[in-house]
């Protein structure tokens, strides 16, 4: 009896420590919640310091296999407003979402984005993880109007374009939330859209003459990017933990290598050091790091633009650059 009254009291106190924190979030509207960091840096880059935005998750993590944390959940419950990707790139966050208690804003729901699709080999391997996805990302579309597909790549936010409509779709958004301050979030993002413009341009320059220079790269995270500014097409290396990449594939990513102008891999902070010496020792390949999250940057208000700006100085110096092969 006394621990059926213990396990009754434990439970209510949950109870209400839960509800504690629901009417906190919903009197907390002056902090946002932003899953990853090029959320962060565009909604920090409107906001100011008239919110606080605070990242959810850690940098150079893999958002395939990630599993909240205690400390997670209590900060996203803690908050009134969250802003993420798209429910294909955060699979995992779209079930703790709360409609009725929080304002939730969708990157994806831009209007007019330009989405590309998975490169094929990727749809492939992967088609069971979304399909195991399918059926709730339907309800998830139906219920809240998404504008992606599982199909397509949500890394949208490498094109610099994409980058704008979402400037002009968090602007309306936000002052839906303060009205107050419509004036000066107007003002922030139009500033954040000319450096954008701005950026963009000095990125062609720079690119100008990379545009038929072949390179490999471990994700598709970058197509995006490679497209807008009309770069080859890259050879796609697919590394995940759940999908090894096999002897054969290794010995035909090395025979490209060695009997082709291929000039640059590109390697990103969550692929394996150790495959990408397998795959390029005895060669005179480049190898640089880019990362399409910007996770070394802190988050005010120019370091979208010095995210493209550190991309495209990397895949320059890499296409560029001639390496004697090391004996």
């Amino acid at each position: 009896m006394v621990l059926l009254k213990v396990t009754c009291i434990i439970r209510i106190f949950l109870l209400l420590a839960f509800t504690s924190l629901t009417l906190s979030a919903t009197a907390s509207s002056s902090t946002i919640v932003c899953t990853i960091k090029p959320a962060c840096l565009l909604v920090n880059a409107i906001v100011g310091k008239q919110m606080k935005t605070t990242q959810l998750l850690p940098d150079n993590i893999d958002l395939h296999h990630y599993s909240f944390r205690p400390s997670d959940l209590r900060k996203l419950s803690q908050t009134a407003i969250v802003v993420y990707v798209s429910p294909t790139l955060e699979q995992f966050i779209t079930p703790l979402l709360n409609p009725n208690t929080q304002t939730i804003i969708t990157l994806a729901d831009s209007p007019t984005l330009t989405f590309l699709p998975m490169p094929k080999k990727h749809q492939h391997s992967h088609h069971e993880r979304h399909e195991r996805h399918e059926k709730h990302m339907e309800h998830v579309k139906h219920k809240r109007g998404h504008n992606i597909t599982t199909s397509q790549d949500p890394h949208f936010w490498l094109n610099p374009n994409n980058a704008i409509k979402i400037a002009q779709y968090l602007t309306v958004e936000l002052i839906k939330i303060d009205p107050t301050h419509a004036p000066f979030y107007q003002k922030n993002s139009q500033k954040l859209i000319e450096d954008i413009k701005k950026t963009d341009q000095n990125i062609r320059q720079l690119l100008r003459n990379d545009q038929h220079e072949p390179y490999l790269m471990f994700h598709v995270s970058f197509q995006y990017f490679a497209k807008h500014y009309g770069l080859e097409t890259p050879e796609i290396i697919n590394l995940y933990e759940d999908l090894p990449l096999g002897i054969k594939s290794m010995h035909h990513l090395r025979q490209l290598i060695k009997t082709t102008e291929i000039r640059c891999l590109v390697s990103q902070p969550t692929a394996s050091e150790a495959l990408t010496k397998v795959l390029t020792e005895g060669t005179s390949i480049n190898i640089t790091l880019l990362d399409p999250v910007g996770s070394t940057l802190p988050v005010t208000h120019n370091h979208y633009t010095d995210l493209l700006y550190n991309i495209a100085h990397r895949l320059h110096d890499c296409l560029t650059t001639y390496k004697q092969i090391s004996q």
